[in-house]
């Protein structure tokens, strides 16, 4: 936990509300049900701030009991259970995070050094420390829905894999992790995993969480989101060995983007086929078009897309991924490691 974290949650016990409270009894600055969940919120992070993680557990747990929902502590449990260990150690091991559960995983990933989740109590910590108010900010994420919109359940693993059918390939359009995290974070954007330019794998969401990045709820609510670390135009400075790709047909016309790295290729395909062996639901189909070929365009019905997605698919307006990206290769390696 860094150094501001720590002082923002000090700040937070240190302070209830903006009114003076009477010598005793609940201050009258909020509801009495509201002002004694943000205290027992409080109470846990300042136990996990002391490195008392079975207290912090046990106020978690109690506060579940009567919002079984409730983002904060649904975190702070996390956190208080070592299932989420702390930002700051980076951490890198073989499992992904679905629906709060460790889950193996057959690519070695960075599950907490770019978390959305993180970036939004956090933010949410700095609000109250600062001026005592949580402000209204976009939201980079939603909480999943199934056909009928009802709520996904935040530990529902098994809905949540009825549920996806799709995946969704993005490019950052920046030259570090960095700079597309924290971009997107401010934007109200999300995705679910980020691939650096070395190969490197980041979780930066719960796949129980619906990402935001296309505005089509009906993809939203069914799809893992993956961005590839890409600056796209020529015009940008790229890292890696990476090439310029061919002049190839997109949105009706010819253009070039940078390539992806060989690192990032293997680390694609091995992240993808450890989704599909987990995703029942997800099918290795890409469009194409009257030829056989994989679609340059827009599909025929953005609602009703699934199986393996880019975002030009849904957008006329996107251009990622670029058009180097390795659709046949994706294909083949897919269908070769589960058997389709």
């Amino acid at each position: 936990m860094n150094f501001f974290l720590k002082t923002a949650l000090l700040l937070l016990v240190l302070s209830a509300c903006d009114t003076p409270e009477p010598p005793s009894g609940i201050p009258r600055c909020e509801p009495e049900g509201e002002l004694l969940v943000e205290r027992n919120l409080k109470l846990g992070f300042r136990h996990l701030f002391e490195g008392d993680s079975k207290k912090a557990r046990d106020v978690f747990k109690s506060l579940l009991e009567q919002e079984p929902e409730h983002p904060e502590a649904l975190l702070g449990l996390r956190q208080a259970e070592g299932v989420v260990g702390q930002r700051a150690t980076g951490s890198i091991e073989s499992r992904f995070t679905i629906a709060g559960r460790l889950i193996p995983s057959p690519v070695r990933l960075n599950s907490e050094r770019f978390r959305y989740e993180y970036e939004a109590a956090g933010q949410r910590l700095r609000d109250i420390a600062t001026s005592g108010d949580i402000e209204e900010r976009k939201r980079s994420y939603g909480l999943r829905t199934d056909k009928a919109g009802t709520k996904v359940g935040l530990r529902d693993f098994a809905k949540v894999q009825k549920e996806i059918d799709t995946v969704v390939f993005h490019d950052s359009e920046t030259s570090s992790v960095e700079e597309y995290f924290y971009s997107s974070a401010v934007g109200g954007e999300s995705t679910h995993f980020i691939i650096d330019t070395d190969g490197s794998i980041f979780q930066s969401l719960d796949v129980v969480n619906r990402p935001l990045f296309c505005g089509i709820e009906n993809i939203e609510r069914r799809a893992i989101s993956i961005t590839m670390i890409n600056p796209v135009d020529l015009s940008r400075a790229a890292h890696g060995a990476r090439s310029k790709s061919a002049p190839v047909q997109r949105h009706g016309r010819k253009i070039s983007h940078w390539g992806y790295t060989p690192s990032q290729r293997r680390s694609l395909n091995q992240l993808v086929a450890g989704l599909f062996g987990l995703m029942p639901q997800l099918k290795v189909t890409v469009p194409e078009d009257e030829l056989g070929r994989p679609l340059t365009g827009v599909v025929s019905d953005t609602h009703k897309a699934k199986g393996l997605l880019g975002h030009f698919h849904l957008d006329s307006e996107a251009k990622d991924p670029t058009v180097a990206f390795p659709w046949d290769e994706l294909k083949r390696y897919l269908s070769a490691a589960n058997g389709q």
